[in-house]
C-alpha cells in the first residue's frame, strides 16, 4: 500500500513538472522560426538588412512575439550589441542599421522576443558586412547644361572612384524625391562626362543627379546630390543669334581680305567669327582652304541649334573632344547615331548640307528663289532634299556659272564659314543676284 502511495505521489511530481509553465517555453523556444537577412544598401555609416524572416512551427501558434528587429555589433561574439526593431511588419521585415564606422566589419543577426511564461529571445544565424570605406567614390553632377524645350544635355558630370567604371550616366525624374527616375547612360567613359536626356516637356521643371556604377569586387551604384532645371519654352528664335565678338582686319593671318571669303568681299569669316559660331585655330590662324571635319559640323550645326532654342551654347568637351555635340546632335533630331562611321573623316559638301539643313526647324528656310536643278545633282544623289532646301532658301549656291555643287567633294573651312552665316543671318542669304564662290 506504502509502495502504491509512493508510485502515486512520484507520478504527481513528475506531470506537475512536465507541465509547468517554465518548461513547456523551454520546449517551445524552437517553436519561432528566426532567419538573418541579407546586408545590401550598404553605405559608408549605414546599411539596410532586408527579408529576415520570422514565424512559427505548426506545433505551437499561439507564442506571442512582442518585438522583432536586428542587433549588430562590432565584436563576432555580438558582445555589446545594438539592436533596431521594427513597430510592424510581416513575415519578412526590413531594418536600417545607422551610426555606423566607415571600412568597419559589423556582424548582425535577426531576433523575436516573446514574454509568454517569461522573457525569451529567439535569434537568428550570425552574418556579417563590411561598410564602405572613407575614400567611396563621389559622384558630382554638373551644373552646366543646354536645355531646350525637349530635351537637355546635362554636362560636367564627374567622379572620383578606385574600382572599374562599368557604367555612368544621369537618373532624372519630375518628382523632387525621384520616384519614377529614367535612367539615361552615357555613351563614354570620359570624366568628367555629359549626358543627353530626351523626351522631356517644355517649360517643366525636371530633377536630375549623376550615377555611376563601379566594379569593387560586386557591382555598386554610387549615387549624387539631386539638382533640377528647367526646360526652355516650345519655340526657338532667330532673334538669338546676335554679333558677340568683334573681328578685326587681321584676326587670322592666313585669312587674306581681298579674298572672296574676306572682309573685302563676302566678309564670312568675319562674320562666322562676330556671331561666334567659327573661332579659328588653337594656333590662332583659321585655315580658310582646310577640310573640315564631320565632327567639326556637327560641333557648329549644334551650336545654332542650341542658340535658337535657348539663347546660348556653352558646351563643356570631354577627353573625345567632339563627344558633347555628338550627343547633343542626336538627341536634337540633327543627325541619326548611325548617319556617320567616321567623325574625323573630312564632310563632303553632300554631307554638310545635310548636316546644316537639319540644325534649324524647316521653317527657318524661306523659299527665296526658284533655281535650276544644279548638273550634277539629281533625285539619286545622297542627301538630295537638303541640298535644295538650302538651295531655294538662298544658303547654298554653285561653284560655277552652271551653278554645279559638287556634292562629293570635301567642303573648306570657308565655304563653311558661308554656309554658317547665310544659316543665322537672313539678311545674309542669296537672292536673284548673288555671289558664286570662286576657288
Amino acid at each position: 500500500m506504502k509502495t502504491a502511495i509512493i508510485k502515486l505521489v512520484v507520478l504527481a511530481l513528475v506531470m506537475s513538472l512536465m507541465f509547468s509553465p517554465a518548461l513547456m517555453m523551454s520546449a517551445h523556444a524552437t517553436d519561432v522560426l528566426i532567419e538573418t537577412g541579407m546586408a545590401t544598401a550598404i553605405m559608408q555609416d549605414s546599411a539596410l538588412v532586408r527579408d529576415n524572416l520570422y514565424g512559427y512551427a505548426d506545433v505551437i501558434i499561439d507564442t506571442p512575439v512582442t518585438e522583432i528587429g536586428v542587433m549588430w555589433s562590432d565584436n563576432a561574439d555580438m558582445s555589446d550589441y545594438k539592436s533596431a526593431a521594427v513597430e510592424s511588419a510581416g513575415r519578412y521585415y526590413n531594418v536600417r542599421i545607422t551610426e555606423l564606422t566607415a571600412g568597419a566589419t559589423y556582424y548582425y543577426r535577426a531576433y523575436a522576443n516573446t514574454d509568454e511564461g517569461g522573457f525569451r529571445q529567439f535569434l537568428g544565424e550570425i552574418k556579417s558586412f563590411t561598410t564602405l570605406p572613407a575614400s567611396a567614390p563621389e559622384v558630382v553632377a554638373g551644373s552646366e547644361l543646354h536645355s531646350t524645350d525637349i530635351f537637355a544635355s546635362l554636362q560636367g558630370n564627374h567622379y572620383t572612384a578606385s574600382g572599374a567604371l562599368l557604367e555612368s550616366g544621369v537618373i532624372w525624374s519630375k518628382n523632387a524625391d525621384m520616384s519614377d527616375a529614367i535612367r539615361s547612360v552615357s555613351e563614354t567613359f570620359d570624366n568628367p562626362y555629359s549626358c543627353v536626356v530626351h523626351g522631356l516637356e517644355p517649360e517643366t521643371l525636371y530633377y536630375y543627379a549623376a550615377y555611376i556604377i563601379v566594379d569593387e569586387l560586386d557591382k555598386k551604384e554610387y549615387i549624387g546630390d539631386v539638382k533640377s532645371f528647367m526646360t526652355a519654352e516650345r519655340r526657338g528664335r532667330m532673334s538669338n543669334f546676335n554679333r558677340i565678338n568683334t573681328y578685326v582686319r587681321g584676326q587670322f593671318p592666313d585669312v587674306s581680305e581681298g579674298t572672296w571669303y574676306g572682309l573685302d568681299n563676302q566678309k564670312v569669316v568675319s562674320s562666322a567669327y562676330e556671331f561666334d559660331l567659327m573661332r579659328g585655330n588653337s594656333n590662332g590662324t583659321f585655315n580658310p582652304t582646310g577640310r573640315f571635319s564631320i565632327a567639326e559640323a556637327l560641333a557648329v550645326a549644334a551650336r545654332v541649334h542650341s542658340i535658337f532654342l535657348s539663347g546660348s551654347a556653352d558646351f563643356v568637351q570631354g577627353s573625345t573632344w567632339y563627344q558633347v555635340y555628338l550627343d547633343y546632335a542626336v538627341a536634337g533630331g540633327i543627325i541619326n547615331i548611325d548617319d556617320f562611321a567616321d567623325y574625323t573623316e573630312a564632310a563632303t559638301r553632300a554631307e554638310m548640307a545635310y548636316i546644316f539643313a537639319r540644325a534649324l526647324p524647316e521653317e527657318s528656310y524661306v523659299h527665296r528663289y526658284q533655281l535650276t536643278l544644279p548638273p550634277d545633282v539629281d533625285e539619286s544623289t545622297p542627301y538630295y532634299d537638303e541640298i535644295m532646301l538650302l538651295y531655294r532658301a538662298g544658303i547654298v549656291a554653285g561653284s560655277d556659272d552652271a551653278g554645279t555643287f559638287h556634292p562629293e567633294t570635301p567642303i573648306t573651312r570657308a565655304e563653311s564659314a558661308a554656309i554658317l552665316v547665310r544659316l543665322v543671318d537672313l539678311g545674309a542669304r542669296l537672292g536673284d543676284n548673288f555671289y558664286i564662290w570662286e576657288h
